[in-house]
């Protein structure tokens, strides 16, 4: 999803939370309204820290847990005080862009978390040392080589821009069973 998408979202689900605090007498609960919050800050695609734990380090991203830093349900308290005060859809939007924020973690990590979240700790940093978990820079681990003719390359990316093709393009090329592309080779590392 492109940034504009998910400003997008963030913006629609700020207009809605102006829209159900505006209604709370009718829809009842006050409760029902930051529940429905904290659903959509769930729903929305996740903006990656750039950070995982140490214990990722070796996992391909697919068996990293997305950890929301910020518990989503003092999110979404947060973000209705603001709509109580006033705050425009603008601000509003930018809180929530903000707490639909992950790092990677190990699922067991994201559960252990849990216990340290909404405690008597400052700031997600502390919730994360008190739980023993180190976070260390994502780094996308690439598990082949590839190759075109002798050309060898590291990456998929590399091989696509230099003969002017998507990725998808060239991983294509690199899977095919056809004779037209049996010098494009792919090895795991």
């Amino acid at each position: 999803m492109t940034c504009e998408k998910k400003i997008a979202y963030a913006e629609s689900v700020a207009k809605m939370a102006k829209v159900l605090y505006e209604n709370v007498n009718q829809i009842g609960s006050s409760k029902m309204i930051t529940h429905a919050i904290a659903e959509a800050l769930f729903q929305a695609v996740p903006i990656h820290s750039g950070l995982m734990s140490k214990e990722c380090e070796d996992l391909p991203a697919a068996k990293m847990t997305k950890e929301h830093f910020f518990p989503r349900k003092k999110s979404a308290d947060l973000i209705m005080e603001q709509v109580k005060n006033g705050r425009s859809v603008n601000r509003i939007t930018n809180i929530i862009l903000s707490r639909t924020r992950v790092h990677r973690v190990t699922s067991i990590q994201n559960h252990y978390l849990r216990k340290f979240q909404g405690g008597n700790y400052a700031n997600w940093q502390e919730e994360y040392a008190a739980a023993g978990i180190e976070l260390i820079p994502f780094e996308r681990k690439n598990a082949y080589t590839y190759t075109v003719e002798s050309e060898q390359f590291s990456t998929l990316g590399e091989a696509a821009k230099k003969y002017g093709l998507t990725p998808d393009g060239a991983r294509y090329r690199f899977v095919s069973k056809s004779k037209k592309f049996s010098n494009w080779k792919r090895e795991k590392k």
